[in-house]
């Protein structure tokens, strides 16, 4: 394998070097690292080889906000090479320069620049970081890049994983990066997808009723095929950790359990018998006792939990972050620990949620500690390296894989003082919470069929899973209709009549 260094200071490990090695050969690929391994400076010397090889080359970087410094830093620091800049708060164009920076939010402010290179008969590199934000075609930035796409004879996205909880958002992304190399979006779903098209009543903002054609995809076929093709366009590189997971579960108590049906069967919100995803977030407010309209618990079970599960880590010399899937949830959990601060042992507790600088974000990184617990968001889930903590308590699980992933991959870094790094997963039984784990299990297998097996996380398998899951919305998201929560016995015959689970 040859090796792509180009500081002997800052040596690429082996999976670098093999990830180099692939996009090299290829004009178009996805460069899939796992958290830790270094993307952003792989993908930088990976550009270095092809513009000190191709003296008409540039290379543009586009990244999300939160990256910016990430970027910055590789280029400073460890290349020491000079660089433009187009983002929320800068604007810096250097003379004579070849490498442009740009956040994903400032696309079109940076077309122009993007079309003066062109027209300067460059030949340009793309690098696109966290590339999964173009995985729905109706968002703006997409559509930005699409128009962009034709400039780049290069292209390389980066992401830790190319298929989230849905493998048309993962076409998508590839369609815009090799157009057609997938087939037209009717060709893709009649060769490799199973859909269920069904008409279903809805009710529009108006209160009028009417009928929707709805896609649902079922099951998939032909992944072998698909698999070979995914293989030539897209490298998996991960580092393993010790990862100990550790899974955390409770019985709800009869004011929780009354409170769940309730707002499952749509009546504490105006709008939530109409509008499922209204009953969806409604549920998991009432699961985390922070749901507005319904009286909180002085410390619900769930709470109780975190609060036993803080302590034994503290306790453990584990440094910890909290990870909560709302901002009501962030403000109820610091709360908690402000009150029972003593009783924990805990000397300051930091946030890190949307609209949160980078300079405090970078402060943050380094006094977090065994006595200092950090709470994050998704927005703290991303760019950002948190390596001083070796533990991550989830609160609330994500419902799709690269979420949890991102959120485990701010404490595996490549520069972990930790040999171990734990994971706590909390659940109140029968729950959304219940519901949240199972989905994480039916994606991780089609990320497994795919991709190859991924060490990041721990995971069962079962098959016939869309009709699996459709039962668990039936038993857990809406209990309502047989008016109790599912328990342990009722979900093992469940995996019996699907021969869900493979041990």
């Amino acid at each position: 394998m040859t090796d792509y260094t180009l500081i002997k200071e800052f040596p690429l490990m082996k999976e670098q070097n093999e990830m180099i090695d692939f996009a090299i050969r290829r004009k178009e690929a996805v460069i899939s690292g796992q958290t830790g391994l270094g993307k952003t400076y792989t993908a930088l010397t990976l550009a270095m080889h092809i513009m000190l090889k191709y003296k008409n080359t540039a290379t543009v970087i586009i990244c999300p906000p939160k990256a910016i410094n990430s970027f910055k830093r590789e280029l400073v620091e460890k290349l020491k090479v000079r660089y433009s800049i187009i983002s929320t708060n800068e604007n810096c164009v250097l003379d004579n320069c070849r490498i442009l920076l740009i956040s994903n939010t400032c696309l079109e402010k940076a077309a122009n620049l993007i079309l003066a290179y062109k027209r300067s008969n460059f030949s340009l590199i793309g690098i696109v970081d966290e590339s999964h934000f173009l995985q729905s075609t109706t968002t703006k930035q997409y559509k930005q890049f699409h128009n962009l796409r034709p400039f780049f004879t290069v292209l390389y996205f980066l992401t830790a994983t190319s298929c989230k909880n849905n493998i048309l958002g993962m076409y998508n992304m590839i369609n815009l990066l090799k157009p057609n190399y997938l087939g037209s979006l009717s060709y893709f779903k009649n060769r490799y997808l199973i859909i269920d098209r069904r008409k279903v009543k809805i009710t529009t903002k108006s209160g009028a009723k009417k009928q929707n054609r709805i896609e649902e995809i079922v099951g998939y076929r032909n992944l072998e095929e698909l698999k070979a093709l995914l293989e030539n366009i897209i490298i998996v590189r991960q580092k393993e950790y010790n990862l100990k997971f550790q899974y955390h579960s409770v019985e709800p108590n009869e004011t929780e359990v009354k409170a769940y049906l309730k707002a499952s069967s749509g009546n504490l919100s105006e709008k939530a018998e109409d509008f499922w995803s209204v009953r969806l977030r409604d549920i998991s407010l009432v699961v985390d006792n922070i749901h507005p309209d319904y009286p909180k618990q002085k410390l619900s079970t769930k709470e109780r939990l975190l609060l036993k599960v803080l302590k034994n880590n503290i306790e453990a010399n584990k440094s910890c972050i909290i990870y909560c899937a709302y901002i009501e949830g962030v403000n109820r959990v610091k709360a908690l620990l402000d009150l029972f601060r003593s009783q924990l042992g805990i000397e300051d507790i930091f946030i890190i949620k949307g609209g949160v600088s980078m300079n405090e974000r970078k402060r943050i990184e380094d006094v977090i500690g065994v006595h200092k617990p950090l709470i994050i968001t998704s927005a703290g889930g991303e760019s950002i390296n948190l390596q001083r903590a070796n533990n991550i308590i989830f609160y609330d699980l994500p419902y799709d894989i690269s979420a949890t992933m991102q959120v485990i991959g701010r404490i595996t870094r490549v520069n972990t003082k930790y040999d171990t790094q734990y994971i706590d997963i909390l659940e109140l039984k029968g729950t959304v919470d219940t519901y949240k784990r199972l989905c994480l299990e039916k994606n991780m297998k089609l990320v497994e069929s795919l991709f190859g097996k991924m060490n990041t996380l721990p995971l069962t398998t079962y098959d016939n899973e869309q009709k699996f899951m459709r039962s668990l919305k039936n038993l857990i998201l809406w209990a309502f209709r047989r008016g109790k929560l599912i328990n342990d016995e009722e979900l093992k015959e469940l995996f019996n009549k699907y021969e869900s689970f493979e041990e």
